[in-house]
């Protein structure tokens, strides 16, 4: 959730690229992740795969069938390959899925919402305890006895103010921090004042305040209540991992 270059690149597109330039990350928020954002549409899959065969099919059924038809006849497999196998126990989804999701960019957090309800779960957002982050959305690296931002969120105030990842914070409101630079923001009562520098010159940058949350804090819960439904598919799920 904190890597906004899922709005930028698929996760498709995104692993084409990993051939190309390895796992460096290249311009911050122009790609994601492919392990990440891989595992949560397998699991968006998998919960999904579960919900319309009540339980008597999952992912682990497709990866079965990828062995049998593929793996054990020693031959590679394409992309339609596997979205036609999927399809053979989702149905009509699999192409929004793999539309919106897989080749798409669009924010699947409604979905991945979805799924998790069917098993009685729920991702919680929660304000980053880090004020520079749930403020004014810039993350900050203190190790080194320096203090270096290490990303700045999309449209943040952070962002408007021209912050940059690889920026060093000299003072805040002319207070050179050290390892209480999230006390000195928060302390603020008007528009901080910082001093940066980047790239060996010196620079100031005024941070606006916001009435938005930008830094978040993700986790997923159980419900405290579940449904008699919602119990019967969270242990349909549970027992789907160990079918043989």
């Amino acid at each position: 959730m904190d890597n906004h270059g899922r709005f930028n690149l698929s996760v498709a597109e995104s692993s084409f690229d990993t051939w190309l330039d390895g796992y460096n990350p290249g311009i911050p928020w122009r790609k994601v992740s492919i392990y990440n954002e891989g595992l949560l549409i397998a699991l968006i899959c998998d919960l999904e795969i579960i919900k319309v065969s009540n339980g008597k099919y999952s992912l682990d059924d497709v990866m079965r069938d990828l062995y049998s038809e593929f793996g054990l006849k020693g031959k590679g497999y394409s992309e339609s390959d596997y979205q036609h196998l999927i399809r053979k126990y989702l149905g009509d989804l699999t192409d929004q899925i793999f539309t919106q999701y897989v080749n798409g960019v669009e924010d699947y957090l409604p979905q991945l919402t979805q799924s998790f309800s069917y098993a009685g779960m729920q991702i919680i957002q929660q304000a980053s305890p880090k004020w520079s982050e749930s403020n004014y959305g810039f993350g900050i690296d203190e190790n080194g006895g320096k203090c270096v931002i290490s990303t700045v969120m999309p449209c943040s105030p952070a962002d408007e103010a021209g912050l940059w990842s690889g920026d060093e914070i000299i003072t805040v409101n002319g207070i050179a921090p050290y390892k209480n630079v999230q006390s000195l923001l928060r302390m603020s009562d008007t528009r901080p004042e910082l001093q940066l520098l980047r790239k060996g010159k010196f620079f100031n940058a005024t941070l606006n305040v916001s009435k938005n949350l930008w830094g978040r804090r993700y986790k997923i819960m159980m419900n405290e209540v579940m449904s008699d439904e919602e119990r019967s598919f969270f242990e349909m799920w549970k027992s789907n991992r160990t079918r043989p």
